[in-house]
């Protein structure tokens, strides 16, 4: 069918390599056994003129079933076995689609799947499923179809084939549809024929997969805003299984539905980064910067930037009509927000990978001199003209330490204030109007490593941070610091003020692992309750939970509200999330509720993420699907 030239194509059903030698029109999968289509025929040489392959699929979606059959035998020289399994494969929208070269070749495909057929027959299917996500970077409930398909080894094969009695190329026996008998010119019922021809049509608008089209929840994800009382929409990148594509949309929760849903994107989709602006959403897919409108999602414009986004969390920022990305060249750029027309680029010289804004500023740490110490550049984030270089110098037991790039930078967006924890072990305030340090606070021990990307907490009157096992607290005014709790064998992290206390996560790092929630009273820092998690670990940064919730491997996370203190811990077989509420002062449980999670196929699902709260609402990402949990009431309701 194909002139015989061997072709690179993979299973539409498990993605496995396919062994296929272009004499074919179908090919089999040694995996899981699915039998697909091989597109692009071409036709036997000296066939008599005929339909092309695509006239086929038109006779196929009109109806058109022994006329397309005998085309297919025709054309492209197949027995009416073959012919037969070409057109089932087409009705149902089985196509093999070209191999693209990633990070995985042929070769390593095979031997993967090979591990998750071992595994299978080791009764490992969560291992396999595992194993099978990481490799193909699906969705869960896409990796269980597949899993299931390779442990049966069945696919999507067709039991029903004309008999034939002869190789040689005669015209073919009328068309029988699967699964029935022959009846000889008994007419088929118009309903039956509506029905078939409507399941027809779906397939092929389907074009191509194997899957039912879904649309399954990635990441990133953020809230759109609809007013003060309003409920927020959710904008975010959507995988189509049918298709294959990923593209961003935007979701109702009050409706259930997406509002709108932009055009695919380009090459494998990745989002590295999404933004809200005033009247537009903003994405960096791979390196395209490209605007939406938030009414109907349409492309308002698109510019190639020149790389990827660096590798941080603060890598694309909107501020005074700007776009800012910090991309992986090392270089600033801005467009302007309306028309996405550069506007300015800065190229960095040092390492840092800072990029913040403060009060009218977007500050930068880069390299300040000659020497290569580092400073603090502020930067018009409209014009890009620099407005002023600050370079710290933290002063311990008279040695002078500058600025590095790995020197914690906590903004503070209420005071304009940045503070400065040097590796050192003192700490620093810089006013953001005046860019001048206020003070400047020393610590007897150095901080064991930087806490950028550590858990930290301001009040309206103090600055709380860890470094490993040490708790201190920071008085915003002056800068008085004080060790409020130090234990060696935990990791500490602030969470929550409750009154007069201080509610810690405490991560043990001597002997077996766990998690805790400690009460700290929030002055003398002594212990006043503490919870131990036993099997469960914490879904939020840093070091948070990685791999899948399932019947031994549990995750929680904890969140202050006019409610109280809320515990939420995910649970697998069954999936279910137990909502409790803990008493601030003592540790103890007031009340706890058990709520099936519903809308989740199999025995575990990948880590929950809490994308935000209003009010007394959670909005939860929970295995490519959104919800709300309402703490007040424990009501969870699958919004999309």
């Amino acid at each position: 069918m194909t002139n015989n030239q061997p072709m690179l194509l993979n299973c539409p059903a498990c993605g496995a390599p396919l062994d296929y030698d272009g004499s074919s029109s179908v090919v089999r999968c040694k995996f899981c056994g699915n039998r697909s289509l091989v597109q692009g025929g071409t036709p036997r040489q000296g066939s008599a003129e005929g339909a092309s392959f695509d006239e086929i699929r038109e006779m196929v979606s009109n109806g058109n079933l022994q006329e397309a059959f005998e085309q297919m035998h025709t054309l492209f020289g197949v027995d009416a076995e073959e012919a037969n399994e070409a057109l089932e494969a087409l009705k149902e929208g089985r196509f093999a689609t070209q191999f693209i070269s990633g990070s995985h070749t042929p070769a390593e495909l095979t031997q993967t799947l090979q591990q998750i057929q071992g595994l299978l027959s080791e009764g490992k299917k969560v291992e396999a499923v595992r194993l099978y996500r990481e490799t193909f970077d699906t969705s869960m409930e896409r990796a269980l179809k597949a899993i299931d398909l390779i442990e049966h080894g069945g696919g999507f094969q067709t039991e029903t084939h004309y008999e034939t009695t002869t190789n040689h190329y005669q015209t073919p026996p009328p068309y029988t549809p699967p699964n029935s008998k022959n009846k000889g010119c008994r007419a088929i019922p118009v309903v039956l024929v509506l029905v078939i021809l409507g399941l027809i049509g779906g397939f092929l608008a389907w074009k191509g997969g194997l899957f039912i089209e879904h649309y399954y929840a990635q990441s990133p994800e953020i809230f759109i805003s609809t007013g003060v009382d309003s409920t927020p929409q959710i904008a975010g990148v959507f995988f189509n299984s049918g298709a294959d594509t990923r593209f961003i949309g935007l979701v109702n929760p009050d409706t259930k539905r997406l509002v709108w849903q932009a055009a695919p994107l380009d090459g494998n989709g990745t989002v590295n980064n999404l933004v809200n602006g005033s009247d537009l959403v903003y994405a960096a897919s791979e390196d395209n910067l490209i605007a939406y409108s938030k009414a109907d999602g349409s492309t308002v414009w698109q510019t190639v930037m020149p790389d990827t986004l660096n590798y941080m969390e603060s890598n694309l920022l909107v501020t005074a009509g700007r776009v800012i990305t910090f991309n992986a060249d090392r270089s600033i750029q801005a467009y302007n927000a309306e028309t996405g027309s550069l506007v300015w680029s800065r190229r960095l010289s040092g390492y840092s990978d800072t990029m913040l804004l403060l009060g009218k500023s977007l500050v930068v740490v880069d390299f300040a001199d000659a020497d290569n110490n580092y400073g603090l550049f502020f930067i018009d984030p409209i014009t890009g003209d620099q407005q002023d270089l600050v370079t710290p110098i933290c002063t311990v037991n008279d040695y002078a330490n500058s600025l590095e790039s790995d020197t914690g930078l906590l903004s503070d967006e209420a005071e304009n204030a940045l503070y400065l924890v040097f590796y050192e072990g003192c700490v620093q305030k810089l006013d953001g109007a005046t860019r001048t340090i206020t003070w400047n606070s020393n610590n007897s021990d150095y901080f064991s490593s930087s806490i950028n990307g550590y858990k930290y907490l301001f009040t309206d009157l103090s600055l709380y941070f860890a470094n490993a096992g040490n708790l201190y607290a920071v008085n915003k005014s002056d800068g008085e610091m004080k060790l409020l709790s130090q234990n060696e064998d935990y990791n500490l992290y602030p969470l929550e003020i409750s009154g007069d206390i201080l509610i810690v996560r405490a991560d043990r790092t001597r002997g077996s692992s766990r998690s805790e929630i400690w009460g700290l009273d929030i002055n003398s820092g002594q212990p006043t309750w503490q919870i131990t998690m036993q099997d469960a670990e914490p879904i939020d940064p840093p070091d948070e939970m990685s791999g899948f919730i399932d019947d031994s491997d549990f995750g929680w996370t904890l969140q202050q509200t006019s409610f109280g203190l809320r515990r939420m811990t995910f649970k697998g077989e069954p999936n279910q999330l137990v909502l409790e509420t803990i008493n601030p002062t003592d540790g103890s449980i007031q009340n706890s509720q058990t709520i099936a999670i519903k809308g989740i196929t199999g025995d575990f699902y990948d880590i929950p993420v809490v994308l935000g709260w209003q009010g007394s609402i959670a909005y939860l990402k929970i295995d490519s699907s959104f919800y709300t949990l309402d703490v007040s009431t424990g009501e969870l309701v699958n919004i999309y």
